[in-house]
């Protein structure tokens, strides 16, 4: 094995397009273990919205290349590729901005090109915040910072207008010749 997501599989997804980390998706279906139970219901509404492959968060801090150190379960994709890791982003009720970490299986996501834009959505913000005086935490990406609406404008806005921003932007640079001297 020589390449730099720690494993050869590469799943497919709806369409038969293989997948890896860092590949931009559009949910199509998330798990229903997922969302069944009354209060996390809500999760069902991240069908449809953009998601990243990436290597679960789940085992603290620092991100591991293997699933509690299994070299037969990379970090974004199990053994078998039935499953792949997907980050997702939700517009809440109260209107925070709450981040999700799902295993979906890859033939319930679609693989979409690159686009500068929807990857806003997956800077390291700090999403969740602990209290100042408390064990809880709140999002802290909500209603009333500028990020937020940045954010949830890219979120609602369609693939194809998204595809057009993102192909103008790299024209821009496509021109640039760099600094001068």
């Amino acid at each position: 094995m020589d390449n730099f997501y720690h494993t050869d599989l590469r799943p497919l997804d709806c369409n038969g397009s293989p997948l890896k980390p860092l590949d931009l998706v559009v949910i199509n279906e998330v798990p229903k273990h997922y969302w069944k139970e009354p209060e996390v219901a809500h999760l069902k509404k991240c069908a449809g919205n953009y998601g990243l492959i990436t290597y679960s968060s789940e085992y603290g801090e620092e991100i591991q290349p293997y699933i509690l150190g299994n070299k037969r379960h990379p970090g974004w994709v199990n053994g078998d590729c039935g499953v792949v890791c997907v980050m997702a982003h939700l517009i809440t009720d109260e209107h925070d901005v709450m981040t999700c970490e799902f295993w979906i299986p890859p033939t319930s996501l679609r693989k979409i090109p690159f686009n500068s834009l929807i990857m806003n959505i997956f800077v390291e913000y700090p999403w969740q915040m602990g209290e100042v005086d408390g064990p809880s935490s709140t999002f802290f990406v909500r209603k009333g910072i500028p990020e937020y609406e940045h954010i949830k404008r890219i979120m609602e806005t369609p693939l194809a207008v998204l595809e057009a921003a993102h192909q103008a932007a790299m024209a821009v640079l496509d021109t640039y010749s760099g600094p001068a001297g």
